[in-house]
């Protein structure tokens, strides 16, 4: 096992699989039932401690115990997709009719599950427990509350982070105390 950079750099083609079965296969909110399968199985064949499915519908909760006692973090990630036909003609394009992983949600979780290896492989440093949060049904704003009332917060973490990617911006990290980009809700709008 060499550096972090080194870990994450050697698991990049792994990864670029990954997030391209992701992109290939999208769910709408409420719907990802293959996509929490596929995050499950991924979970236990890294070795878990423990890999929780059905949460508050398809929402998935992998967990990591550290070798020493300390708090919990949680990181979290979405999975759902949008209702909108991909246009793009990669080999990898959605195969799943109007719907398209457009939001970058596809990263959100490959990006997570990379996290999880290398903390995997790291156990032994790490201090406390960390929880990984595959959330349904992000977009239309309901599953991250779903997953609450079913438990998730029953063991309240000292911390959560969660990323969003940016198309079309690169090499930035914009930082926020407290919240960013942290709720999308819906409205509607008459003209009269």
């Amino acid at each position: 096992m060499g550096t972090m950079t080194e870990s994450a750099k050697a698991l990049l083609p792994e990864l670029i699989k990954i997030r391209r079965d992701f992109h290939e296969y999208p769910e709408l909110s409420g719907k990802e039932e293959e996509t929490a399968k596929k995050v499950a199985a991924y979970l236990k064949e890294m070795g878990c401690d423990q890999v929780i499915e059905h949460v508050g519908g398809h929402g998935v909760i992998g967990v990591i115990k550290g070798a020493s006692e300390g708090g919990v973090v949680a990181l979290r990630a979405d999975m759902d997709a949008l209702q909108i036909q991909e246009m793009n003609e990669t080999e990898y394009r959605s195969r799943n009719d109007g719907v398209m992983h457009a939001c970058g949600h596809d990263n959100h979780m490959t990006g997570l599950l990379g996290a999880a290896k290398l903390l995997l492989e790291r156990r032994d440093q790490i201090h406390g427990t960390v929880k990984l949060v595959f959330q349904p049904a992000e977009e239309n704003g309901g599953g991250g509350r779903e997953m609450i009332k079913a438990g998730l917060m029953e063991e309240k973490p000292d911390a959560c982070f969660a990323l969003h990617v940016k198309n079309g911006t690169s090499g930035l990290i914009y930082l926020k105390q407290k919240y960013l980009s942290s709720y999308s809700d819906g409205y509607t709008l008459t003209i009269h």
